[in-house]
């Protein structure tokens, strides 16, 4: 396969033929700028949305392909060449397979695992940036068991009207099943970066003729166009993203939640594009490495429009 043509790149790969660096990548994770990612062989998946709140789920299914993680499991892998993680963003939403929307479990929402259930068509979901989680079983809980064991052990007594069981308070208070799910298991050497996200780091150049359709961060609302704006596109989709996080709030709330949060929440910012929200603009960086400017008025006019 020829350099130009490939998707995705290794650490050793990037060294040797563009110079780069590993202390140059994790600059660019410790500044929450760039993630790896990673191919996940098929796997039965829950699928949403991460919200401030929690996940929401939108159905299930099967997924094949690349996915990225977080900024933080990103730097992990730095210190521990290995990490264990229950959520990643999809990176190929097309690859999904198999797909449920019925809510498949029995334990009523919220729970531990997700806020809430909101169904959703699979050409509708795909048009996000898609969350992953295991695809959990549904046990008996700890505390369940105990008060099983309790109760056996009462029935062997000689007082057993006279003993209760403490563990059956909990059961009826919390319920007596729980989820259990076998996390992701990454390794470093295993790691990779993709080439829309080094280019939109200006770490080596843009390649759009290569990148493959499904690509969903950047290019999902690209349209029929020969010659799309994709710096357009970048903030366009940030702000859908935004809506679909928040869809009751004003302009003027969704841009209050850019200034505070951007930074440190990365369902917000997920391509990691913004660099500074003011009062009145914020401060942008396209897939070329160029900084853009948008004003307040353009981005409420752009929240108007896509409501």
């Amino acid at each position: 396969m020829a350099v130009h043509s490939k998707r995705y790149f290794r650490l050793n790969e990037l060294e040797k033929q563009f110079g780069i660096l590993p202390d140059d990548i994790r600059y660019h994770v410790e500044a929450k700028k760039l993630h790896f990612s990673f191919l996940l062989p098929s796997s039965h998946v829950l699928i949403g949305k991460t919200t401030p709140k929690g996940f929401v789920g939108y159905g299930s299914g099967y997924y094949e392909g690349l996915i990225t993680v977080s900024p933080s499991i990103s730097l992990s892998l730095f210190q521990k060449e290995s990490v264990k993680c229950d959520a990643m963003f999809l990176r190929q939403a097309t690859n999904i397979t198999r797909w449920q929307t019925d809510y498949p479990f029995t334990m009523p929402k919220p729970n531990k695992l997700m806020r809430d259930w909101n169904a959703q068509d699979l050409d509708v979901a795909q048009q996000q940036l898609l969350t992953a989680k295991p695809y959990p079983k549904e046990v008996a809980s700890g505390y369940a068991q105990l008060a099983d064991t309790m109760d056996m052990l009462i029935s062997m007594g000689d007082h057993k009207k006279d003993v209760t069981n403490p563990f059956s308070k909990v059961v009826n208070k919390q319920g007596a099943l729980a989820f259990d799910y076998k996390p992701f298991e990454f390794l470093l050497s295993d790691a990779c970066l993709l080439r829309e996200d080094l280019a939109r780091l200006n770490l080596i150049g843009s390649d759009t003729a290569s990148k493959p359709q499904a690509t969903r961060l950047s290019t999902q609302t690209e349209g029929n166009s020969a010659k799309p704006n994709r710096s357009t596109n970048q903030i366009s989709d940030l702000i859908k993203n935004l809506i679909g996080l928040y869809p009751t709030k004003s302009a003027a709330a969704l841009w209050k939640i850019l200034q505070e949060k951007f930074e440190d929440n990365d369902e917000i910012d997920p391509s990691s594009i913004l660099d500074e929200v003011g009062d009145s603009e914020l401060y942008w960086t396209d897939n070329r490495g160029q900084e853009k400017r948008l004003a307040y008025k353009t981005f409420r006019n752009k929240v108007s429009e896509y409501k």
